[in-house]
């Protein structure tokens, strides 16, 4: 057709993904299916589903259709959306709020955006609600080339944005660089998605790169972020990579968790060599008695608080500020 040609061998239509049916609703970013409480057999008898976001002057009126006291009770017992990684995995406590702002934030995107938003997500792989939530606060930040299919086709989009725009593109087609597009990807700091290739926040896609620079920083190095949580009644950061563990800030006690060789933490101590299971950074010394242990009961285990820092991030900010504006909102 007009000198192209389509392949259509193999081709198959990808399946349509089916939202939950909501009566006079709108096209909605997110469903979730709401409830007040589970029976003891299991069931949801008053559950509904729900499309998001939520105005509102329609929460009381969602509140008596559940069947609770107010739109304060509402729990979520499902999610379904096409925004990638925004599932039931990714809650925790207090997250309903959340998921409205993102839709409402979703809606107001144009398609670019959206896109942009989706690969990005993709890329980052959040493990809360609030980390999709910060992506969707900062789409602006991101660059994405959805032209790129895969890494081959990205080293030749890279190369011929470098080139005199008088040459010939043809002469690119016969390359096989999908190695290459590889380690460009790495080197910018980039991920490939199934919407094309998207940039880390606030980096581009098409700066000019060293070809030996390091391959396991790329140009920028990024830091790991960890897990904050509360634990022996103090805010705490779980570093479960023993090569940042060794380093501890000026400011900040370190401890270790040893496990029972499974999963669960017994002991807090001050060096674990034998089911080493993760250390902490604290800002208070932590009392271990002196048998070299403390023991972890109900009251001392770790709380996940749901949100993540640097190191460097968790010995600069101030907890009691942090206790604040969260309103000490972790898992207990």
């Amino acid at each position: 057709m007009d000198d192209y040609y389509v392949i259509t061998e193999g081709f198959q239509i990808p399946d349509t993904y089916q939202m939950p049916e909501a009566e006079n609703e709108p096209y909605a970013p997110i469903y979730v299916k709401l409830g007040s409480f589970i029976d003891m057999d299991g069931s949801t008898p008053n559950a509904k589903w729900f499309p998001l976001p939520i105005a509102e002057e329609s929460k009381a009126t969602i509140a008596e259709e559940i069947v609770a006291p107010d739109f304060g009770y509402a729990e979520i017992l499902d999610i379904r959306s096409g925004i990638p990684f925004v599932n039931t995995n990714i809650l925790c406590g207090g997250d309903l709020d959340d998921l409205n702002k993102l839709a409402k934030m979703y809606l107001e995107m144009d398609d670019l955006n959206r896109i942009t938003f989706k690969a990005a997500t993709e890329a980052a792989e959040p493990k809360f609600v609030a980390d999709v939530l910060d992506i969707a606060e900062h789409v602006g930040d991101y660059n994405l080339s959805f032209f790129s299919g895969d890494e081959d086709d990205f080293f030749k989009e890279y190369v011929a944005h470098h080139l005199d725009p008088k040459m010939d593109r043809r002469w690119l087609d016969t390359l096989l660089a999908g190695n290459e597009g590889a380690r460009l990807i790495n080197a910018l700091n980039a991920s490939m998605t199934s919407y094309g290739v998207v940039s880390e926040r606030g980096g581009l896609l098409y700066e000019a790169v060293p070809y030996d620079h390091d391959m396991t920083k790329g140009i920028r190095s990024r830091p790991n972020e960890y897990d904050l949580i509360e634990v022996c009644g103090q805010k705490a950061l779980y570093v479960d990579n023993r090569e940042d563990a060794l380093r501890v800030p000026n400011n900040c006690y370190r401890y270790d968790f040893r496990s029972d060789g499974a999963d669960d933490f017994v002991t807090l101590e001050k060096n674990v060599l034998v089911n080493y299971s993760g250390s902490i950074f604290v800002k208070e010394p932590i009392e271990i008695p002196d048998e070299g242990y403390l023991t972890l009961d109900e009251e001392s285990s770790p709380n996940l608080l749901c949100e993540e820092m640097t190191v460097e991030e968790f010995a600069e900010a101030d907890l009691s500020q942090l206790d604040e504006e969260e309103g000490m909102g972790g898992i207990s």
